[in-house]
């Protein structure tokens, strides 16, 4: 495995891009439903390539407009039940020879506690494909709560009034991921993490003004999922 800068082969523009995508998209899926089975693990595919907006939107705003540096216009996931089967999923890889590279936001996660891993894999015509792999107790809160509260913070993190507002957010964040990790997210009775989901789709809404009391309601809420 290669961590240093990584590249397609020969792509120096969109259409070139596309067409060497198109001729190994086959193949990737083969490549992914072999590794679903071998690691026991659920596989989520993306049914086409990358749109051309995101495409161009990627290269222009993360690689100054060089097509070869992207690598998920092909991209899946694979779901693991559990972290020794998702670890045992990242040793497999690490000792693959066409990985080029590996992320590790699993013992490093980002700033909201969210964590996988990324997989960058090279095909057989030097294109580059994106693999994720993660755990479906995390995954299930991403695609919920975890999601609202990126937008949250996504959308407001660069505004003054709501800087107090986004580390606690964040901290929310954090918990609930936790939660999610060491299964008691998912133990939780429905209806907790209903209110929350739906306290947070408020958080959404609100003004600076109204969001200290619904982040108090959200914080003392977490605490009973989270212990």
């Amino acid at each position: 495995m290669n961590n240093n800068e990584i590249r397609n082969k020969g792509v120096k523009d969109y259409e070139t891009l596309i067409k060497k995508n198109l001729e190994v998209k086959d193949e990737f899926h083969d490549v992914m439903r072999s590794f679903s089975e071998k690691l026991e693990a659920q596989l989520i595919e993306r049914k086409t390539l990358k749109s051309e907006s995101r495409i161009k939107e990627k290269v222009m705003n993360d690689y100054s407009g060089d097509y070869g540096k992207i690598v998920d216009v092909n991209a899946a996931s694979l779901v693991f039940e559990d972290e020794k089967k998702l670890l045992e999923a990242y040793e497999f890889f690490r000792n693959q020879e066409n990985v080029r590279r590996i992320k590790d936001r699993w013992h490093t996660p980002d700033e909201s506690g969210y964590r996988d891993f990324n997989i960058t894999l090279e095909l057989t015509n030097g294109i580059l494909s994106e693999i994720q792999l993660h755990l479906k107790s995390i995954m299930d809160i991403k695609n919920d709560v975890g999601h609202l509260l990126y937008e949250f913070i996504r959308t407001n993190e660069n505004k003054e009034e709501f800087k107090q507002h986004i580390e606690r957010a964040k901290e929310i964040s954090r918990a609930l991921y936790e939660a999610g990790l060491n299964g008691k997210y998912e133990k939780a009775d429905d209806s907790y993490r209903k209110n929350i989901s739906d306290m947070i789709r408020e958080l959404l809404k609100s003004n600076a003004k109204g969001i200290d009391e619904l982040l108090n309601k959200i914080s003392d809420l977490n605490k009973k999922i989270t212990g």
